[in-house]
């Protein structure tokens, strides 16, 4: 089971899937721009439990984590570059972050080429 996380500056959105790409649970929300990339982690931190939860799905039975993140991102740091639509998010470690987090390894990629790669 893997965790999907998409941060936009309007929505955020996280979803529990299979390694053959059945989706098992969604959930999703607003972002206030007003609270910043600390409101959206904040938001992240509530949502997985909660996600689990409805899903029914054991945290351990979790391998990764994959983030498409609404703005550019470093490849190489596997961080946030900068968001143009939401404070709080230049330079931020975002994948090491929820590794922390989550105990699991993740990965950070720009949400245009995420979905491309999710179409190939």
């Amino acid at each position: 089971m893997y965790l999907g996380i998409e941060i936009g500056g309007t929505k955020l959105q996280l979803a529990l899937g299979e390694a053959n790409g059945s989706l098992k649970a969604l959930w999703r929300g607003t972002v206030n721009a007003a609270e910043g990339g600390d409101g959206i982690r904040r938001a992240i931190v509530a949502a997985v439990p909660e996600l689990l939860a409805n899903a029914g799905t054991d945290r351990g039975q979790l391998r990764g984590v994959g983030v498409g993140f609404g703005g550019p991102t470093d490849d190489a740091t596997q961080s946030v570059i900068k968001s143009h639509h939401i404070e709080g998010w230049t330079g931020f470690p975002l994948a090491k972050w929820l590794s922390e987090l989550l105990s699991l390894p993740t990965v950070i990629c720009n949400d245009a080429d995420v979905a491309c790669l999710g179409e190939a």
